[in-house]
């Protein structure tokens, strides 16, 4: 089957999950053919420490793509530099346009980052 896309991105880094300055952002549209529009937005804000100690911050994500509204909000706390352990609380919601409303969820996880050059 034929799948024809287009969108763009724009960053305020080169990766967003590094935490490299004190406010972070993404901004993202794109359309595809045969799914219609996507589009997403990311905004981060953490302390950038030197030396052991651990950085903290914030993230929001809000996205639409077919019909779905995704929004989530967590708290981190990021452990190491070359890899990064980041255990993080938040509230994830996903609702549907045409659907009734979608009560948020609490999400509790862990998360790996590492950069590889």
């Amino acid at each position: 089957t034929k799948n024809f896309g287009t969108g763009f991105l724009v960053r305020s880094q080169l990766d967003f999950d590094r935490l490299e300055h004190l406010f972070r952002f993404e901004l993202g549209a794109g359309w595809n053919d045969s799914h219609g529009y996507d589009l997403k937005l990311r905004l981060g804000v953490n302390s950038v420490f030197s030396g052991g100690a651990p950085d903290i911050g914030a993230e929001v994500f809000w996205g639409q793509d077919r019909g779905l509204t995704t929004t989530d909000l967590r708290v981190f706390a990021a452990f190491g530099r070359d890899v990064s352990v980041r255990p993080f609380i938040g509230i994830r919601r996903v609702k549907d346009r045409t659907g009734p409303d979608v009560n948020g969820k609490l999400a509790l996880g862990l998360t790996l980052h590492t950069r590889f050059e």
